[in-house]
């Protein structure tokens, strides 16, 4: 996952396809639609915390790694709704 390529975000964007987006530094548009949760263990589904860690370390905006801890996004395995525009607003690249 860290070795991806950016790429541009529109429409929805949910898991993975947010934690891909985050690490490589991916630039968003304003009304894309973004989907979090935390990574869960495939066999039981409960939260990784590990790869959890990993991810929000990764994560290259400061704004979104401090958003994803301070709010708890990172580690809740239901989903957080957010938008391009809120990413943006955290510092994430925006899409022209």
């Amino acid at each position: 996952m860290l070795k991806q390529k950016p790429y541009p975000i529109r429409g929805v964007c949910e898991s993975r396809c947010f934690w891909q987006a985050v690490v490589t530094n991916s630039r968003f548009y304003p009304d894309a639609v973004i989907d979090i949760h935390a990574p869960v263990n495939a066999s039981t589904g409960q939260l990784n915390r590990l790869a959890a860690d990993i991810l929000i370390s990764e994560t290259k905006s400061p704004g979104v790694q401090h958003y994803l801890k301070d709010s708890g996004a990172g580690y809740r395995v239901s989903f957080t709704r957010l938008t391009g525009q809120d990413l943006i607003n955290m510092g994430v690249p925006a899409c022209r």
